[in-house]
């Protein structure tokens, strides 16, 4: 239903999921994404809050929840609630690029930047997470380091070569 847009739907069903088995957190995950797409931060807050109280230790409970305070104006609060689970240390096991959008979302380009280096780092040839590192760098004003990034992303999948000129094109405009 979400796919589809049908996000009432998908809420709805959801919820009867919910009420069968409480404990599933992609439940809860998908049906805080459709309140989301219809401006309802509130209740979704409520279920990825939920979520998170299922299990602490769930990096994609954390992220969710972070992501979500940061959505519904409390970004201070999502920002806690990463450094409370992290830190400065990054988890290692799954999640990171969870980890990298949420310090994004919420305004911290340097961790953001910091955990997609680490995700390179482990998943070199990737492009997309080659152009997300980029991204983060282009928003720190690390010029350099997003063309090269970039760079290599076009290296990496040839096919990607205009849009990625085009990509470098605009970081140099900026430069």
């Amino acid at each position: 239903y979400r796919v589809a847009g049908r996000h009432q739907n998908a809420i709805d069903t959801m919820s009867k999921a919910l009420n069968i088995s409480p404990s599933r957190q992609q439940f809860y995950f998908a049906a805080a994404d459709s309140y989301i797409s219809i401006n309802r931060g509130q209740e979704a807050l409520e279920l990825l809050q939920r979520s998170y109280e299922l299990d602490p230790e769930n990096n994609e409970a954390v992220y969710n929840l972070a992501i979500t305070l940061g959505a519904v104006g409390r970004a201070e609060d999502g920002k806690s609630l990463l450094a409370k689970h992290y830190g400065e240390k990054m988890p290692v096991e799954t999640g990171l690029t969870g980890l990298a959008a949420a310090y994004s979302r919420l305004g911290e380009l340097e961790k953001s930047a910091a955990v997609w280096e680490a995700v390179v780092k482990e998943v070199p040839r990737r492009v997309q997470f080659r152009l997300d590192l980029g991204d983060v760098y282009f928003r720190l004003g690390q010029y350099e380091n997003a063309i090269t990034q970039t760079q290599k992303a076009i290296e990496l999948e040839p096919r990607f070569r205009a849009m990625g000129e085009e990509i470098i094109r605009r970081i140099r405009s900026k430069m």
